[in-house]
């Protein structure tokens, strides 16, 4: 995943990281 080089992501970009999931299909 880009930009989740080390250190992880906050909960609300995990959220919209499953919205786009979601919209991808």
């Amino acid at each position: 995943m880009a930009g989740a080089s080390g250190q992880w992501l906050s909960p609300q970009q995990v959220n919209q990281m499953v919205e786009w999931t979601f919209m991808l299909g």
